[in-house]
């Protein structure tokens, strides 16, 4: 009797794909989509913050953004303040998007700083 054999590619595999990382659009396309939880569980991650702050946080930039869709704009542009150093409009940038200032946004640059001179 032969044996039977079944091979599997190194590229199929029966696991689901990976969502993408979370982004600061990957956040802004749940709060379109109305989805505030989901939202505030990307903001969590993005900037390495508490649930609760997340919540405030995404319940915030929701309003902002719904009075002023130009505020997006603002928000996409944290990663590249974040890369080139800007500490002071970065941390401007926190209060406007996400009303986190003082100490905590203080924090949040530091963590966001650190990670991204590790890639």
């Amino acid at each position: 009797m032969s044996e039977s054999r079944v091979f599997t590619l190194p590229w199929i595999q029966n696991t689901p794909p990976k969502p993408p990382p979370a982004s600061i659009s990957s956040f802004h396309r749940e709060i379109m989509s109305q989805d505030l939880r989901r939202a505030a569980r990307l903001l969590q991650s993005v900037l390495e913050i508490d649930a609760d702050s997340a919540a405030r946080c995404t319940a915030y930039y929701a309003d902002k953004v719904t009075m002023d869709p130009e505020h997006v704009r603002e928000a996409m542009g944290l990663h590249e303040l974040i890369a080139g150093g800007d500490q002071g409009n970065t941390l401007i940038t926190l209060l406007q998007c996400f009303d986190l200032q003082g100490v905590e946004a203080l924090e949040v640059y530091k963590r966001l700083r650190r990670r991204q001179q590790t890639r």
